[in-house]
């Protein structure tokens, strides 16, 4: 499942954010108390509800906007609960001044805008003894590996847990979370500011990853690259896998330089069969690589690796795109000769150094 954060300042203008995201495919949707300028109007927000609804009203602390007394952030909660909304997000450090009550399930979640700690497989173990309905953990992404970590709790937590990571390089642990066990990711409605850093847009989870198909089966693959949220690379791909009807997705991976040693053991734990690598990795990747190309030794740059019987073998298909299009833009058959032509290479990147 899908659930689209509504972070609006009005009643009206959260309503009407509900009924875009319901016609956009949400699943399920959160109504963010803290971002309301006026108390919350459960006889609107509530108005022909068609989709479950959560209540969260989140502290500075946790990432949130609520700036008045506890006692008071409760008192909404509650106050939610008696409206009859379907769920109500309450931290594990508040859980025991909002015991449960009439039809509201309880999601007890807990927030790290830190970091992603090493002691979050006792916190939540610790969580599932407080009457949680389910588990919410949530961590800054510092590391590639820390998106590894978030998605084992997802699977190993005893009882039905969403975890990811915040931030451009928390982006596979969204995901990927369903494919780990969690009951929904979330996302940022399709237009307005986005609730939480790194959140993908409603469309983007459903259009460009078809989030809902992701399975066990479904084969991965990835680009990696720093800074990698501007690349259309997976546009490209998936569009492609779903022309093919091929059950795969193609992921971006925010690597940066100091962290791209744990890159293909995080590929390989993960299950990802092949990983495109962009700027600026092009060259700095090939020692990590169990073999490599003569094309990939000849110019110095890699930009795919894959992983076969022998490891992880690295090839470059910059140089025979190059070539290809240059010469059906001279006219020329697959295999002319180039010999005596003569070039521009504007550029001093990785494609560029092949060319």
């Amino acid at each position: 499942m899908i659930c689209v954060t509504i972070a609006r300042t009005t009643n009206s203008s959260m309503a009407k954010a509900m009924v875009a995201a319901i016609h956009g495919g949400a699943d399920l949707l959160e109504l963010r108390l803290d971002h309301l300028h006026e108390p919350p109007d459960w006889s609107v927000l509530l108005a022909d509800r068609c989709r479950p609804v959560m209540a969260t009203c989140r502290r500075p602390c946790d990432g949130g906007h609520f700036a008045g007394e506890e006692r008071a952030r409760m008192g909404l909660l509650t106050a939610a609960m008696a409206a009859g909304v379907d769920w109500v997000d309450v931290e594990d450090d508040a859980c025991a001044a909002l015991p449960a009550a009439g039809r509201a399930r309880r999601l007890v979640s807990h927030h790290d805008l830190d970091g992603t700690p090493a002691d979050l497989s006792a916190r939540v173990g610790a969580m599932a003894q407080l009457g949680a309905d389910a588990i919410k953990v949530v961590t800054q992404a510092r590391a590639l590996m820390d998106n590894l970590t978030l998605l084992r709790l997802c699977a190993a937590a005893p009882i039905p847990t969403i975890a990811f990571c915040m931030g451009p390089g928390g982006l596979a642990s969204r995901l990927l979370a369903g494919r780990h066990g969690a009951p929904w990711t979330y996302a940022a409605p399709d237009d307005g500011p986005i609730p939480a850093a790194g959140q993908p847009r409603l469309a983007t989870l459903i259009h460009t990853y078809g989030y809902a198909g992701i399975g066990p089966a479904t084969k991965l693959f990835a680009v990696a690259g720093a800074p990698i949220a501007h690349s259309l690379s997976p546009h490209a791909h998936n569009a492609a896998f779903v022309a093919a009807n091929m059950d795969c997705r193609y992921l971006p991976l925010q690597v940066v330089p100091e962290d791209l040693h744990n890159l293909l053991p995080f590929a390989e734990a993960l299950g990802i069969g092949g990983v495109s690598i962009t700027l600026p990795h092009k060259r700095a990747v090939m020692p990590y690589l169990d073999d490599y190309d003569t094309t990939v030794a000849r110019v110095g740059a890699c930009n795919t690796v894959r992983q076969g019987d022998t490891g992880w073998r690295g090839t470059n298909t910059d140089l025979p795109a190059a070539m290809l299009t240059i010469r059906r833009l001279l006219g020329l058959s697959p295999s002319a000769p180039l010999d005596g032509r003569r070039a521009l290479v504007l550029g001093a990147g990785g494609v560029a150094r092949t060319v």
